[in-house]
This record gives structure tokens, sequence and C-alpha cells, in this order.
């Protein structure tokens, strides 16, 4: 048990040793979007520490992305391991089973993070109801 989260990282790390294997190409388009996923996902992962460590209030953030979703720091950590793995596509089609590294990292968030920062977080007063009205993962629209 103690070999899983280092094992889900040897595989998210998978598209990253493809690259760095890969002969020198020139940067094609899917290196562009690589790029934009990639550094996307990690400014919103920042942003939302950053929200997170300024947060004063009682119980809870919900504001700033944090109203968007209940884990938007999950969020873009998910997300980056994506954008690493279109780097591998970039580096050639033949990549594309290094997939298998951001599913990993999806399903160590999906299955393990998410539910058991829930479960912690359901002791605070009206996280229950903020549940039931925010996704964990998926951005949408505040209700208000």
């Amino acid at each position: 048990l103690q070999m899983m989260p280092t094992l889900i990282v040897f595989a998210a790390m998978l598209p990253v040793l493809t690259v760095t294997r890969a002969p020198g190409n020139p940067i094609g388009w899917l290196d562009a979007i690589a790029i934009a996923v990639t550094a996307g996902f990690l400014l919103l992962e920042t942003v939302a520490d950053e929200q997170k460590r300024r947060f004063e209030g009682e119980g809870f953030i919900t504001t700033g992305v944090w109203a968007w979703m209940r884990h938007p720091n999950y969020l873009g950590e998910v997300g980056f391991w994506w954008g690493l793995w279109l780097f591998a596509l970039a580096a050639g089609w033949g990549n594309w089973w290094t997939v298998a590294g951001p599913v990993a990292m999806t399903a160590l968030f999906v299955f393990i993070s998410v539910p058991l920062m829930d479960r912690r977080m359901r002791r605070r007063p009206g996280y229950e109801e903020h549940m039931a009205a925010s996704w964990a993962l998926v951005p949408r629209r505040p209700r208000r």
C-alpha cells in the first residue's frame, strides 16, 4: 500500500520519459497545445493554492476558483499530468500508450484523494450542502 503512490507517480512520468528519449523534432502544433494545457492547469493549481492560503474565513473556501468546484487545486494537478501526456504525443504518436500515466493520476484523485478530502471536510458545518451544490473536479457555474 505504501508503494502505490510511488507507482502512480512513476506511471505519470512515463510521458516525460518518452519525450526525453525522443529525437529532437521541431516544435509543432501539438507542442503548442501541450504548452497551453500544461501551463493553464499549472496556473489553475497555483491560483487555487494561493486563494486557499489567503482564506481567512470560517469553515471552507467557496470564493474565487473555489466557487466553481470543490477541488480546483486537484483539477489543476490532474490537468497538468494530461498536459505532459500531450508532449509525449507531440514527440510521436507511438507514445499514445503513455496515457496510462495521466489515467493513473486521474484515478488517484477521483477515487482516493477527493473522497478522502470530502470525508474529512464533511465534519465542517455546511459542507454537505456545499457538496450537493458543487462538483468535485468539474467546473460548474456557481449557484447564487
